[in-house]
């Protein structure tokens, strides 16, 4: 079994990506363990996520190429 680590994320995007499941993908589809420090997520508006994601190093270099 791979090691499981813990990373620190910060993403950034366009008000049109606001509608979308950003949170759900994470953990659903890359198999994370996320735990969100700050958010601002604003129809209409540029948002960010401050987020740990934990799970194996594969899985989070797919989620970062999500």
């Amino acid at each position: 079994m791979s090691e499981m680590v813990t990373k620190k994320m910060l993403f950034f995007f366009p008000r049109c990506e606001c509608e979308k499941p950003i949170i759900y993908d994470l953990v659903k589809n890359h198999n994370l363990v996320v735990n969100v420090f700050r958010a601002k997520v604003t129809p209409d508006e540029e948002g960010y996520l401050v987020l740990d994601v934990t799970g194996t190093e594969a899985d989070i270099l797919g989620a970062m190429e999500y």
